[in-house]
């Protein structure tokens, strides 16, 4: 499962499933701000990752690790990275 947070708000809002995905992503994010972000990778590949969350680069301002956010910040904007996510979410 691939989620997309700027694709979340075009889907049906009415889709309870899909309130339930909205807040837990929410959660999560809010949760991984907070500490080191460690499994932050680029997207060589997405039809090998099946349980990616795309973050923007300019939401990457939190983690502690000076030279990851370097890096992060650095790239090429064609560059996507992702946190793996468990497939509960």
């Amino acid at each position: 499962m691939k989620v997309n947070i700027n694709n979340l708000s075009k889907l049906n809002p009415n889709d309870v499933n899909l309130n339930t995905l909205k807040i837990n992503i929410n959660i999560l994010l809010k949760k991984l701000f907070i500490i080191n972000l460690i499994n932050i990778k680029p997207i060589t590949n997405p039809l090998n990752n099946h349980n990616n969350l795309i973050l923007r680069k300019d939401k990457i301002k939190h983690t502690k690790n000076k030279s990851q956010k370097h890096y992060i910040l650095s790239a090429s904007n064609k560059h996507n990275y992702f946190i793996r996510i468990p497939n509960i979410l």
